[in-house]
């Protein structure tokens, strides 16, 4: 397998490449295996999610590197329904109240099914 075949993987591979040189090469700052803190931290906002919303579709990030305090969230719900995108992310804001208070930033993309998924980032000051 190419390397550029490798970096085209999904994203849970974590690979980058460089398109000068058609050169891919593991991204430096994050693990090529999740360890089981990140792991686990994206699948406990996952199950929050899925309660609290019922996505469609649901994707969970940890893009911190592995410590948990920047998540990257990716989710379809027939919940969004009718709502703006301001309405559609506090929805996901509330359902995760408690765990964004230890998050130093939340990157947000919603969307009802068969609709693109939008992106806001947000900065979250913690302590």
């Amino acid at each position: 397998e190419s390397p550029i075949t490798n970096a085209v993987r999904i994203a849970s591979t974590r690979w980058s490449v460089s398109i000068n040189n058609n050169i891919s090469r593991p991204c430096t700052n994050i693990s090529s295996q999740p360890d089981l803190k990140q792991v686990e931290g994206e699948q406990h906002i996952s199950n929050i999610l899925k309660d609290a919303i019922s996505p469609s579709f649901l994707e969970v990030r940890d893009i911190s590197g592995g410590c948990g305090s920047m998540y990257e969230i990716l989710i379809q719900s027939n919940s969004f329904k009718g709502k703006s995108i301001i309405q559609q992310h506090r929805m996901v804001k509330e359902a995760l109240a408690e765990e964004i208070k230890n998050m130093h930033g939340l990157t947000i993309r919603t969307s009802i099914p068969n609709v693109p998924l939008t992106v806001v980032k947000e900065g979250i000051a913690a302590c």
